[in-house]
Protein backbone atom coordinates (compact mmCIF):
# COMPACT_ATOMS: atom_id res chain seq x y z
CA UNK A 1 0.00 0.00 0.00
CA UNK A 2 2.83 2.84 0.83
CA UNK A 3 4.01 1.86 -2.11
CA UNK A 4 1.31 2.13 -4.58
CA UNK A 5 1.02 5.75 -2.44
CA UNK A 6 4.21 6.90 -3.06
CA UNK A 7 3.70 5.78 -7.48
CA UNK A 8 0.48 7.46 -7.73
CA UNK A 9 2.45 10.98 -5.68
CA UNK A 10 5.15 10.82 -7.86
CA UNK A 11 3.14 10.30 -11.03
CA UNK A 12 0.68 13.16 -9.86
CA UNK A 13 4.18 15.27 -9.42
CA UNK A 14 5.55 13.98 -12.73
CA UNK A 15 2.27 15.22 -14.38
CA UNK A 16 2.32 18.38 -12.93
CA UNK A 17 5.74 19.36 -13.93
CA UNK A 18 5.87 18.07 -17.57
CA UNK A 19 2.51 20.07 -17.96
CA UNK A 20 3.97 22.91 -16.08
CA UNK A 21 6.57 23.21 -18.59
CA UNK A 22 4.40 22.79 -21.35
CA UNK A 23 2.30 25.97 -20.05
CA UNK A 24 5.42 27.89 -19.96
CA UNK A 25 6.67 27.47 -23.02
CA UNK A 26 3.29 27.66 -24.84
CA UNK A 27 3.33 31.50 -23.64
CA UNK A 28 0.10 30.80 -22.46
CA UNK A 29 -2.44 31.63 -25.33
CA UNK A 30 0.71 33.44 -27.29
CA UNK A 31 1.03 36.68 -25.19
CA UNK A 32 4.28 37.97 -25.23
CA UNK A 33 6.47 39.22 -22.15
CA UNK A 34 6.00 42.67 -21.86
CA UNK A 35 9.93 43.08 -21.25
CA UNK A 36 10.70 41.77 -24.09
CA UNK A 37 7.61 43.35 -26.51
CA UNK A 38 9.20 46.87 -25.36
CA UNK A 39 12.78 46.04 -26.28
CA UNK A 40 11.49 44.93 -29.42
CA UNK A 41 9.49 47.92 -30.30
CA UNK A 42 12.80 50.05 -28.97
CA UNK A 43 14.97 48.42 -31.21
CA UNK A 44 12.59 48.33 -33.78
CA UNK A 45 11.11 52.63 -34.03
CA UNK A 46 14.81 54.27 -33.03
CA UNK A 47 14.10 57.86 -32.33
CA UNK A 48 13.96 59.87 -35.56
CA UNK A 49 11.88 57.36 -37.24
CA UNK A 50 8.85 58.88 -39.35
CA UNK A 51 5.17 58.98 -37.96
CA UNK A 52 4.33 56.92 -40.95
CA UNK A 53 7.23 54.06 -40.11
CA UNK A 54 5.60 54.11 -36.33
CA UNK A 55 1.85 53.96 -37.55
CA UNK A 56 3.23 50.83 -40.22
CA UNK A 57 5.40 48.71 -37.27
CA UNK A 58 1.91 49.47 -34.61
CA UNK A 59 -0.20 48.32 -37.68
CA UNK A 60 2.00 45.12 -38.21
CA UNK A 61 1.83 43.71 -34.33
CA UNK A 62 -1.64 44.38 -34.11
CA UNK A 63 -1.60 47.34 -31.84
CA UNK A 64 -4.72 49.56 -31.41
CA UNK A 65 -3.49 53.50 -32.43
CA UNK A 66 -4.82 56.75 -32.60
CA UNK A 67 -3.09 59.98 -33.74
CA UNK A 68 -3.65 63.15 -32.09
CA UNK A 69 -2.49 65.63 -34.30
CA UNK A 70 -3.15 68.51 -31.74
CA UNK A 71 -0.88 66.69 -29.42
CA UNK A 72 1.74 65.27 -32.20
CA UNK A 73 1.09 61.86 -29.93
CA UNK A 74 -0.19 58.54 -31.19
CA UNK A 75 -1.77 57.00 -28.47
CA UNK A 76 -1.50 52.97 -28.98
CA UNK A 77 -3.04 49.85 -26.89
CA UNK A 78 -0.63 46.48 -27.09
CA UNK A 79 -2.60 43.27 -27.45
CA UNK A 80 -2.11 41.04 -23.92
CA UNK A 81 1.00 40.42 -23.28
CA UNK A 82 2.35 38.41 -20.26
CA UNK A 83 3.85 40.00 -16.97
CA UNK A 84 4.67 36.92 -15.38
CA UNK A 85 3.26 33.47 -15.24
CA UNK A 86 -0.65 34.62 -13.72
CA UNK A 87 -0.45 38.29 -14.53
CA UNK A 88 -1.41 39.73 -17.72
CA UNK A 89 -2.13 43.26 -19.78
CA UNK A 90 -2.39 45.67 -22.20
CA UNK A 91 0.05 48.46 -22.40
CA UNK A 92 -0.73 51.66 -23.74
CA UNK A 93 2.10 53.21 -25.69
CA UNK A 94 2.76 57.09 -26.31
CA UNK A 95 4.75 58.05 -28.88
CA UNK A 96 5.71 61.49 -29.23
CA UNK A 97 6.58 63.51 -32.78
CA UNK A 98 8.03 66.68 -33.11
CA UNK A 99 7.13 69.03 -35.82
CA UNK A 100 8.73 67.29 -38.50
CA UNK A 101 6.66 63.99 -37.43
CA UNK A 102 9.61 62.29 -36.63
CA UNK A 103 9.91 60.04 -33.51
CA UNK A 104 10.71 62.27 -30.18
CA UNK A 105 10.43 59.58 -27.35
CA UNK A 106 8.41 56.06 -26.69
CA UNK A 107 6.48 55.89 -23.45
CA UNK A 108 4.90 52.11 -22.13
CA UNK A 109 2.51 52.01 -19.48
CA UNK A 110 0.35 49.48 -17.68
CA UNK A 111 -3.22 50.20 -18.98
CA UNK A 112 -5.28 46.91 -17.87
CA UNK A 113 -4.00 44.33 -15.62
CA UNK A 114 -5.40 40.97 -14.23
CA UNK A 115 -5.57 37.54 -14.22
CA UNK A 116 -6.66 35.64 -17.12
Amino acid sequence: MRTRTRLLILGMVLVGVIGYGIFVSSGYGGARDVVAFEAEMRQSLPLGSSREQVDERFRAVGVGRRYVPAERTIYAITPTVRRNLFTFENVQILAHFDDMDHLTALEFQPALSGRQ
